[in-house]
């Protein structure tokens, strides 16, 4: 349904506000469903125009008593409705404005918050990093540990042969010792029993007859 405002209708039909506005009170009774009223301002719907203007041909309207202040008021109607759409546009603009503030603040927060979580994926990246190299290298020194435990087996056990090979040659050598002194015992026991066996044997001398006697 096409609706037009009683003074854009009055324009388009170079009439006066004033000569519509007393036709609507006329023929209220005719128009009473045909008069819109949106806040301060009222509209013609298609059969209250066709209605007016009908009408308007059949008896022109003769405007009466239209003074000066009659059109200051007219005007400053129009000057309020015109300034009440201000207020509301700005208050739409206001609030559109408050809106955008938010969406900004709303989208700064989301970078910040994209932002940390760039950070704490890069630091999470740098640990798990450093964690696979930490278990490299624990790893690398688990394989040190065991060659340097095996090394020493190694040279405890070079250490105990080589101990057993000393300990051995110290008993063949105490071994060698002992047959030594008792040889050297033997050896002085065997001088001794000569010794004596030739200082006995010296003792016996030739007799005359040529037998041998103890003198």
């Amino acid at each position: 349904m096409n609706l037009i405002s009683i003074r854009d209708y009055a324009k388009s039909q170079n009439v006066s506000y004033e000569a519509v506005r007393q036709q609507v009170v006329l023929y209220a009774k005719e128009l009473e469903q045909h008069i819109i009223k949106q806040n301060r301002t009222r509209f013609l719907d298609e059969y209250a125009v066709e209605f007016l203007t009908a009408r308007r041909r059949e008896h022109p309207i003769i405007l009466m008593n239209q003074t000066k202040d009659e059109e200051l008021e007219e005007m400053k109607a129009e000057i309020d409705r015109l300034r009440e759409q201000l207020v509301s546009a700005q208050n739409q603009l206001l609030t559109k404005q408050e809106q955008i503030v938010t969406i900004q603040e709303k989208y700064i927060a989301l970078q910040e918050e994209r932002q940390e979580a760039i950070q704490a994926k890069a630091q999470y990246e740098g640990l798990l990093t450093m964690h696979e190299t930490t278990k490299k290298e624990l790893s690398e020194a688990k394989d040190q540990l065991a060659a340097a435990q095996n090394e020493i087996s190694r040279a405890e056990a070079e250490r105990d042969a080589e101990r057993e090979h000393t300990r051995q040659k110290d008993a063949e050598l105490q071994t060698v010792t002992q047959e030594r002194e008792t040889i050297k015992r033997e050896l002085a026991e065997t001088q001794r029993e000569r010794d004596e066996a030739k200082e006995e044997a010296q003792r016996f001398k030739p007799s005359f007859f040529g037998f041998y006697r103890k003198v």
